[in-house]
């Protein structure tokens, strides 16, 4: 399988710099449910119309209006009927300058799905506009022993792999991103280039990394990370 690096850095500008993308509004607030339990979280929400003014604030910055937002988007007669609240969003940043993307990572052990009608009141604390890209990445949800190692320790290097392309370089791919000192660059793309040689068809015809493989990588502190490339 070939490899894209240098295409693919360009791709993802081209995809989080469009303005018909909307925007990621992240809310931090506090989440008082009716069975007496409550904590702070954090719930990104995307969409065309999602900004903030110069105060870093919109018509949802309040306590009532805050509710009201998750009441008309969550409620039971809607499309989604529940939602998910992080403890925190953690950023990892691969690259230089403009060329360089971030990646929102979650402790998939602490995530709260939540239901409007659970909830007995909100206490809106604070938004911001998502740091990590997440029109490219999303939210990548990762084991504790990840999440520790990431919290502490910047990237070495990394690679890039398509898995599935589709047409004008869009399609899904994964970042091989490598937190071992120990571990060179052209280490690491050997590394890569057996997991594409050990590629496996899914159950859906998607091109997919072995358990094998991703367990390997795993012990060597290499963590894939996927994410999609439209259009420019």
């Amino acid at each position: 399988m070939k490899f894209f690096y240098t295409l693919i850095l360009i791709l993802l500008f081209c995809s989080t710099s469009q303005a018909d993308l909307g925007s990621t509004v992240v809310y931090k607030a506090k989440f008082v449910l009716k069975n007496g339990s409550s904590f702070i979280g954090y719930l990104p929400i995307s969409g065309y119309d999602e900004s903030l003014d110069s105060t870093r604030r919109n018509k949802h910055c309040s306590d009532k209006a805050f509710q009201l937002m998750l009441i008309k988007n969550f409620s039971p007669n809607s499309i989604y009927k529940d939602f998910q609240v992080y403890d925190c969003i953690h950023l990892v940043h691969i690259g230089q300058n403009n060329r360089g993307f971030n990646i929102g990572c979650v402790d998939k052990t602490k995530i709260k799905t939540l239901q409007v009608q659970n909830i007995k009141y909100t206490v809106f604390l604070d938004a911001a506009y998502a740091s990590y890209d997440w029109y490219v990445y999303g939210i990548q949800e990762m084991s504790p022993s990840v999440i520790n190692i990431i919290s502490n320790q910047n990237p070495v290097n990394h690679e890039i792999l398509y898995l599935n392309k589709g047409s004008d370089e869009e399609g899904t791919f994964a970042s091989f991103i490598n937190f071992n000192p120990d571990i060179s660059s052209s280490e690491l793309y050997s590394l890569v280039a057996e997991s594409s040689r050990k590629i496996q068809i899914g159950r859906n015809g998607n091109k997919i990394i072995t358990p094998s493989q991703v367990k390997l990588l795993l012990a060597k502190h290499i963590f894939i990370f996927y994410g999609y490339v439209g259009p420019c």
